[in-house]
Formats: structure tokens, sequence, C-alpha cells
């Protein structure tokens, strides 16, 4: 294989799947459906963030879960592309995460990645990501902080691959990746719990 055809590959394989990733990974449903369907920007409201959460406070348990669920696909998404058009899923896959925490429909301003990652891993494998969003739930119902919920349960993942499914490699790295970087931007959060000013979910929904 020449130099040009090992770039042409890498370019097709790895590069337009970041590519494909980064663009559905980026489209911000929560900025999206709360600026068309309430008229908020939720950059300006509540803690500014555009993800579900924040939508959740905001604008109550429908706006939420809606906004969740788009989340959560846009990470499957460029993963089934992925397969579809014999591209680098995991690449897909990242590229959608630094889609979300960066995304160029905002001018790089994006999200914590939470719901994104999620949909990557339950693509990728999906028994082991179904048991880190239990322990997200249960966590969720403990504390009632989703900030904890979301770095603690993302952190899960990798051990529960690790010990449960005793598999390593490629993707096992990738979600330890993930969750450091969900931790990383957790970290006003944690200023706010350490402060004592973190505020606790309403499990019922503001309205």
């Amino acid at each position: 294989m020449s130099t040009t055809d090992l770039l042409l590959w890498l370019g097709r394989d790895y590069g337009l799947a970041l590519l494909v990733g980064y663009l559905i990974g980026g489209i911000p449903f929560g900025w999206l459906i709360a600026k068309l369907w309430k008229g908020v920007d939720l950059r300006e409201v509540g803690s500014g963030n555009i993800g579900a959460t924040n939508a959740y406070r905001v604008l109550g348990p429908a706006v939420g879960i809606i906004v969740f669920l788009l989340d959560t696909a846009k990470g499957s998404v460029p993963i089934l592309l992925g397969n579809l058009f014999n591209w680098d899923g995991i690449s897909a896959g990242i590229g959608a995460i630094v889609g979300h925490s960066f995304s160029p429909y905002l001018r790089g301003k994006g999200g914590r990645a939470v719901a994104t990652s999620l949909g990557v891993f339950l693509a990728l494998s999906p028994w082991a990501s179904l048991c880190a969003f239990a322990t997200w739930g249960v966590l969720v119902l403990l504390t009632r902080y989703v900030s904890v919920a979301s770095v603690l349960g993302s952190l899960s993942l990798p051990l529960v691959w690790m010990w449960v499914f005793k598999t390593d490699g490629v993707v096992h790295g990738t979600a330890l990746l993930a969750a450091l970087w969900i931790a990383w931007k957790h970290r006003p959060n944690f200023r706010r719990l350490r402060a004592g000013t973190e505020p606790r979910v309403n499990l019922w929904g503001k309205r």
C-alpha cells in the first residue's frame, strides 16, 4: 500500500467517521427544542447548559426527557452509520462526544456529553452500558444530584467491562477517556458541591 493509499484509507475510515460523528453530535437538540418550543435560550437560564438536566429543571420533565432521548440517539446514530458504510465506529463515537461538547452550530459551545456518551456506548456494548445507566438511575434516586450520578455512572462503565464482562481494549479505553472527560466537564458542579450550593433534582419536575 502506497503512502497515498494509506492516507486515503485513514481519511475514509477514521477522518470521515470523526467528521460525521462530530457534525451529528454537535446538533444542539436541547437548545433547539427550548428555543423553538418554549422560546427559551438554555444558555441563559438555569445552569446555562444545553443538556437534558438543565432542560428538565427549567422546562419540565417532558422537554427534559425528549432532549435526553435525542442527545442519546445522536451518540448512537454515527456508530450505526459507521457499521452501514464500513467506517470506524469508535472514531464516529468520539466525534459525536466532541461534537456535543464543542458544537459547531453554537460557535464551539456545548454540553457535558453524558447522554451522548451513553448513546455511543449503547451502540458499542449495550449490556455494559445498560448496567452503567442503571447505576446512574440508582444514584439519582439516592442522592438527587444528577452531577454525582453522571460522573459515577460514567466511571462505572469501564469498571463493568473489566469486572463483569472481562473485556479490555480500544472500546474499554475509550469508555475510560469519556468518563474522565465527563468528570472534567463537571468541575463547576464539584465546586458547588463543596460549597453546598449544588441543586438537587426535583424528580417530579418543575411543572
